[in-house]
């Protein structure tokens, strides 16, 4: 197993003792440690040769950077070097730095001009007790992270909770966001047990989470609450369990922090993550199913207790298919038999490499909760009119070139998927579908899945395109098949006997563009539409360019169904321009090549405009 060479001066050793102690499964190498019962560099080794070799034989490296560190003679002739040196030649080679205190790294050379894991004002010196162990954490995870990343399982499975934003800059923005999301993940703090909850609230709040339910207020309660934001637990408004409510509180953790401490952007993730984790886990624990298996799911909501400490409580709810609300229920109904349940329902468990296009399910049981490593992904398949919150919508076989890394496999399968599911179902003539999150992001999720281990030895795999349904608070169910909808407009689609593509909406009209330095973006949809029906398609290709960058699709029907679907179709596309002044422009061009080798295009070249201009 490849290490992580850890660099470091004597004087910070306390900082490296605080790693070593959090960590569970990373292979640091750090010369003080033993290896078997020798320590790692003995008095007198050719230890310059040592060190050398552990860093060219290392995956990364963490690099405490004090004012003591920038002093040593070893760090700054033999390790910095070296670790920069493999950073450059290898690619996947990755380094931490860690600021420990206010010293002046931007003079060194090698240190200028890298991004470091924390900031001047978390620099570790600066924290204490919670704070500084959730940094420390949050840097065992990111390592954790990356070498999971370069050590995939069977079979490989992703998620991009955004649409065709994603593909913008650059196509994969939400897929480095969201690997947080699904890929691996793991449990970090202990579920809190009904017989301590009253010592973790500092004794102030006596709660028998049996009997703990709360009325339709939590949901304005819910659209304030932030981590910022904490409510006062004692103010929730809480009705009896004996008949209707509309939530019910399961599991509940003190995380024993201040609420007027800023806590970092690291931190924040770490808690966040944790929080999933627990809310899935104790859910299923509770209810004895998981919250992907019916329409039952859970939430949560920070809190602070009369020693203003910050914690947070899980809650069950029941939604309603085919949207956000949730509803009214009882003891007695989120307490079914699953098993009963399933059989009703006609669920049964597969592996998605054995699912057909058109085919429907729900996400994977452990999909927010816990998960073996070495298990296999496994959906429940449904009947398409039951609630369900997953389609596989496009199945085709996957050859890896000799030259292709697993980053740039996942870079093409990916943006193969998502377009395919953009040309097919952006213009589907359905309310639910042009429904958004306060965020702006569309229910409508990108998925795939293909078998790892056949890629890794570049032998054919079967590749899974499916799309999920997610919302601002939950993953929505629906009791419909996009697959269907398809279908309805195909057997509705107007007879068309030209040969042609357009940009259905160009205009004369200026659109709002995006300010270099500005953070929020402004999308735009372009509207296309074609018809061809003396040949066959052999390609799609759109692109937007503006002053800075240009932006390629290019896709290939992989079906006959494809091949039916797309001689005649629309699609939406959302884009956002990027400007300096009044004066730039922004090109969108579409293009159709046929199989007998004809070549349709339009072009729309529009003028932007920034918003304060």
């Amino acid at each position: 197993m490849s290490s992580i060479f850890v660099s470091y001066a004597s004087s910070d050793i306390s900082h490296v003792n605080s790693l070593l102690s959090k960590n569970k499964n990373i292979n640091f190498w750090v010369s003080f440690e033993e290896k078997g019962e020798k320590p790692l560099l003995e008095p007198g080794s050719a230890w310059r040769e040592k060190i050398s070799d552990a860093i060219k034989e290392s995956s990364g490296s963490v690099i405490f950077i004090s004012k003591e560190y920038l002093k040593s003679e070893i760090v700054l002739e033999l390790e910095i070097p070296l670790i920069f040196k493999k950073l450059e030649d290898d690619k996947n080679y990755k380094v931490y730095p860690v600021l420990i205190d206010d010293s002046d790294f931007e003079l060194n050379s090698y240190l200028k001009d890298i991004q470091l894991f924390n900031s001047p004002s978390t620099s570790l010196s600066s924290l204490s007790g919670r704070k500084y162990q959730l940094e420390i954490e949050s840097l065992i995870d990111l390592i954790s992270s990356n070498i999971k990343k370069n050590v995939l399982k069977l079979p490989y499975f992703k998620r991009s909770v955004m649409a065709f934003i994603a593909f913008l800059a650059p196509l994969l923005l939400y897929l480095t966001l969201q690997n947080n999301s699904a890929d691996e993940i793991q449990v970090t703090s202990n579920l809190v047990e009904e017989s301590n909850i009253e010592e973790n609230l500092n004794k102030e709040i006596p709660l028998d989470l049996e009997k703990i339910c709360l009325d339709n207020s939590v949901i304005s309660v819910e659209n304030e609450n932030e981590i910022t934001n904490p409510i006062d637990f004692e103010s929730l408004s809480k009705t009896s369990c004996s008949g209707t409510f509309f939530a019910q509180i399961y599991f509940l953790e003190n995380l024993k922090i201040d609420i007027n401490e800023e806590l970092p952007e690291s931190s924040l993730t770490i808690i966040y993550d944790d929080i999933i984790l627990n809310c899935a886990d104790s859910f299923q624990s509770t209810y004895g199913f998981t919250s992907n298996e019916t329409l039952f799911d859970f939430q949560y909501l920070y809190f602070f207790n009369k020693e203003n400490e910050l914690g947070y409580f899980c809650y069950s709810v029941l939604k309603e298919l085919n949207s956000e609300n949730i509803t009214l229920f009882t003891e007695n109904l989120i307490a079914l038999d699953i098993e009963e349940y399933r059989l009703d329902y006609g669920i049964s468990d597969i592996s998605p490499l054995y699912m057909e296009v058109g085919d429907c399910a729900n996400l994977p049981k452990d999909f927010y909760g816990s998960r073996n490593e070495n298990s296999l992904i496994i959906y429940p398949s449904i009947s398409c009119m039951y609630p369900h919150n997953l389609e596989i919508t496009n199945k085709f076989i996957f050859n890896r070139k000799e030259e292709q890394s697993l980053d740039q496999v996942d870079e093409e399968i990916f943006s193969t998927c998502a377009l395919h599911a953009e040309l097919m179902f952006s213009n589907i003539d359905h309310e639910l579908l042009n429904n958004e999150t306060k965020d702006g992001i569309p229910w409508l999720d990108k998925f795939y899945t293909y078998d790892i281990d056949k890629i890794s030895e570049y032998e054919p795999s079967d590749v899974i395109c499916s799309i999920g349904f997610s919302g601002d608070r939950f993953d929505v169910k629906k009791d419909f098949s996009f697959y269907n909808l398809v279908n309805d407009k195909l057997f509705q689609r107007e007879e068309i006997n030209e040969n042609f593509i357009e940009i259905k909406n160009c205009s004369d009209e200026p659109l709002k563009a995006t300010a270099l330095d500005d953070d929020e973006y402004f999308y735009n949809k372009f509207d296309f539409k074609w018809n061809f029906t003396d040949s066959l398609i052999k390609k799609f290709y759109f692109s937007f360019e503006d002053f800075a960058s240009i932006t390629e699709l290019e896709f290939s029907p992989l079906s006959d169904r494809d091949l039916e679907v797309f001689k005649s179709w629309e699609a939406n596309v959302e884009i956002a321009f990027s400007t300096r002044t009044s004066e730039d422009k922004g090109i969108i061009k579409a293009l159709v090549e046929l199989q007998n080798g004809q070549v349709y295009e339009d072009i729309c070249e529009v003028n932007l405009y920034l918003e304060n201009e």
